[in-house]
């Protein structure tokens, strides 16, 4: 028990020793006491982003006690699913204890993206950051993923061949509580096959009437509400 503490009994020594170099009262990004995790080890560096946006963004995390931290910088590790903490002042990376947070928010060049932290009972079960897109009687979610893989040989900036490359591959869930998780597609096939034939007439006269084209996760989201408008349900 004690050696699996080690990682973030270090990370909290090298704070304090930061903390008395500098001379100086912590920043007011700087909350010890509701950021929970333990240093931060980069990925290597190949083509693509491990994250889900490359740059780092100010955001807010909401934690499981319902303590807030604000207006600090963030990313996400779509590769390993972890929310990451930069300290302005130390320039500390920090990989926030996923259990100890509710939700989160970025925003990148005014567009506002939300996540919440949920455990999925999928094929590989365990606790998940989703980005919410709808929230109704339906939620749906985005898994925002990354992967590092095999691709043909190129050279990187510095001149090294290299033939692995980092590639989105997100997943898209409906998920409804007492039935669980659904995969689906961005299409209105996949919405469709929740309901009856003599459902699937009226939910595809909404779709032509309000212009809805399923090309984005936007859309689909535009979609579930416009069904919960007119009193439809999905079947699950």
């Amino acid at each position: 028990m004690m050696m699996k503490n080690v990682p973030k009994i270090i990370l909290a020594i090298a704070l304090l020793v930061a903390n008395f170099a500098a001379g100086a009262q912590p920043s007011k990004n700087w909350d010890q006491e509701k950021i929970i995790g333990r240093r931060y080890r980069l990925p290597e560096i190949y083509r693509g982003s491990p994250y889900f946006i490359p740059s780092w963004q100010k955001g807010t995390v909401t934690f499981t006690t319902g303590e807030q931290v604000s207006d600090i910088l963030l990313k996400h590790d779509a590769v390993h699913d972890q929310l990451i903490y930069i300290n302005e002042l130390y320039h500390i990376m920090v990989q926030i204890e996923k259990s100890s947070v509710a939700s989160f928010d970025l925003k990148d060049d005014g567009t506002e993206y939300h996540f919440e932290q949920h455990y999925f009972d999928g094929l590989i079960k365990g606790d998940r950051y989703f980005q919410v897109f709808h929230k109704g009687y339906v939620n749906f979610y985005g898994y925002r993923h990354a992967e590092l893989l095999n691709c043909s040989v190129y050279k990187n900036a510095a001149g090294n061949t290299k033939n692995m490359e980092y590639q989105q591959g997100d997943h898209y869930f409906l998920y409804k509580k007492g039935a669980g998780y659904k995969k689906i597609g961005l299409r209105k096939k996949s919405l469709l096959r929740f309901f009856s034939r003599t459902q699937r007439k009226r939910v595809k006269q909404l779709m032509h009437t309000n212009h809805v084209h399923f090309k984005t996760p936007e859309e689909f989201a535009r979609a579930l509400s416009i069904l919960e408008t007119n009193g439809i349900e999905l079947n699950f």
